[in-house]
């Protein structure tokens, strides 16, 4: 079902979060175009290879909580 989502607006976000316990944590989240790419022997590596090209690299900061 996404792909057909995806078919229809090719704009994407995603989140990838790692919760150790509620005050650590830590997310990231990427915004971006998806692309379908071909079956080939080498997609694998294209695809990191396109990836890398286009995301440009953020600093981010570890913001205190109120509860800590």
């Amino acid at each position: 079902m996404k792909t057909k989502y995806i078919d229809s607006n090719p704009e994407v976000c995603l989140q990838v979060e790692e919760v150790g316990d509620f005050q650590h944590w830590r997310s990231v989240v990427v915004n971006g175009r998806a692309e379908r790419l071909t079956e080939q022997p080498d997609i694998d590596h294209r695809a990191m290879q396109s990836m890398s090209q286009r995301t440009k690299p953020h600093t981010f900061t570890r913001h205190q909580s109120h509860l800590d």
